[in-house]
């Protein structure tokens, strides 16, 4: 016990009192037992097991001594991820929580997001995309933007991955940041980055689940790959070992109360499923064990995993993983965890998991397939193919599970067979009628749509042309697409 926590202990049993207030300012104020650290509220807690969060209030911390931690919010922004997990306060709140539990019991993740606009009549939310857009020789950071009535473009001037961070505590605004050289910038505040590092990620989780603001970033060094948790309060960063940090998706894979993600190791084809564990000094540490391989090769220089996305696929309230590059990977999360196991592999041209064996090899090896999980009734993924220009609705009926396609019409176009492939997908409600809708982007950033009211009739799923980047060097080769929200006008 520090000595300012015995005078304030010893005052307090001067004067009769059953527990002294003692307030701390740093984690070297809380000498409360094991690995003690100061809240938000500037009160000490201490390891606990038993906890939740495993996090208990010293027995001289006011109104809440001895109480377990309770990092749960009222998100004032329903509509952006990585957030500490939501208290159940309201009917929107229980309604979100009791479809998927990971939402009040681990964290406000996208997926959350998605079944807060699908069930709560009071969230409309405008849809923002941060874009990083690759190839050879050029990297293009694009903030998009559609506020209900129209979509917007800008270009952004940083130097790699730009991203969509969670509004600060209690507040509304999510926040956009990108990579600078020798730092991350986030709304006009600078996060120095450590030299030699290549940082290829930047995502927001409440990792540690104390509550504040975390920024965590994937990046390689001349020691391997590691995540970098930032606490943007000022705290150093800490780095964690990782073989997984490309492509970094944050859900929950064992269901123990803490996120947990999924990512790509390294411009291959392997893919690790990333569990938050505990260390020896109580930190969280990342068990990176789990992993496996989308299948098969692709002719040119697309990536073997374009993106993740998390749903619960199956209905059983807990997050499945869908993992789109080589082939489309579904991972349910039955038991204690996701694993390994895929519940449909899909590959091919056009898409499927009936007869792969037979599958024309030149179009099977072709195909880095991108994008997105759409939740509702029935969950579905919405898969393109590349290097064809084509775009899927895949429904999974049937034992053994079978892949049933839906294809999209695009919109009649100059550029004919031509056309650029579709390298990113995004599943957002648009026009807040509590459906998600598709927002599709291809190789020369040209963004289509379609809206779930114009999709009742399966055999007639249109895309609508919305909005073309003005880039001036279309054909990259990978787009990865950051997206959040804030609550707007009902239309």
């Amino acid at each position: 016990m520090s000595a300012a926590l015995r005078a304030a202990a010893l005052a307090c049993a001067l004067a009769g009192c059953i527990h002294a207030d003692y307030q701390c300012t740093t984690n070297g104020d809380c000498d409360v037992g094991a690995a003690g650290r100061c809240e938000l509220d500037h009160r000490c807690t201490q390891f606990d097991p038993s906890c939740a969060t495993q996090r208990r209030y010293d027995d001289h911390a006011g109104a809440v001594s001895s109480a377990c931690f309770d990092d749960h919010v009222a998100p004032a922004n329903l509509c952006a991820a990585g957030q500490p997990p939501a208290s159940p306060d309201d009917a929107c709140l229980t309604a979100v929580c009791d479809a998927l539990p990971t939402c009040c019991t681990t964290g406000w993740s996208e997926a959350c997001v998605q079944q807060a606009q699908l069930r709560c009549p009071a969230v409309t939310c405008d849809t923002r995309i941060a874009l990083t857009a690759s190839k050879p020789g050029r990297t293009e950071l694009w903030d998009l933007r559609w506020d209900g009535t129209a979509w917007t473009a800008r270009l952004d001037a940083h130097q790699s991955v730009l991203a969509w961070l969670a509004p600060a505590p209690a507040t509304l605004e999510p926040r956009l940041g990108g990579f600078a050289p020798g730092a991350f910038e986030l709304d006009g505040a600078r996060y120095p980055t450590a030299p030699g590092h290549s940082y290829l990620e930047a995502t927001s989780v409440d990792f540690d689940r104390d509550g504040r603001a975390t920024a965590v970033f994937g990046y390689t060094d001349g020691s391997g790959p590691h995540l970098e948790v930032n606490k943007l309060d000022g705290t150093p960063p800490r780095a964690i070992v990782s073989a997984g940090v490309s492509r970094l998706s944050w859900g929950d894979v064992d269901h123990d109360a803490f996120p947990d993600g999924v990512a790509e190791a390294g411009a291959s084809t392997r893919y690790h499923l990333l569990s938050s564990i505990p260390g020896a000094d109580h930190l969280r540490e990342i068990d990176d064990r789990v992993s496996t391989t989308v299948t098969g090769q692709s002719t040119g220089t697309p990536p073997a995993v374009r993106s993740f996305d998390w749903i619960d696929f199956d209905g059983d309230h807990q997050l499945d993983v869908a993992v789109y590059g080589y082939s489309v990977d579904l991972h349910l999360g039955k038991g204690d965890a996701i694993g390994t196991t895929a519940l449909i592999r899909i590959d091919c041209d056009p898409p499927g998991n009936a007869n792969l064996a037979s599958c024309d090899a030149p179009a099977q090896s072709a195909q880095a397939f991108a994008g997105a999980a759409l939740a509702g009734t029935p969950n579905a993924l919405i898969v393109a193919t590349f290097p064809t220009r084509a775009l899927y609705r895949v429904e999974v009926r049937g034992t053994p599970a079978q892949a049933i396609l839906y294809p999209y019409a695009f919109p009649a176009e100059a550029c004919g067979a031509a056309c650029p492939p579709i390298v990113a997908v995004v599943t957002r409600d648009l026009d807040g009628d509590h459906a998600l809708d598709v927002i599709a982007i291809d190789a020369d950033l040209h963004v289509y749509t379609a809206l779930a009211s114009d999709s009742a009739d399966l055999a007639k799923l249109k895309l609508h042309s919305a909005l073309a980047v003005p880039t001036p060097t279309p054909g990259f080769v990978t787009v990865r697409s950051s997206v959040t929200g804030a609550p707007r006008a009902s239309p």
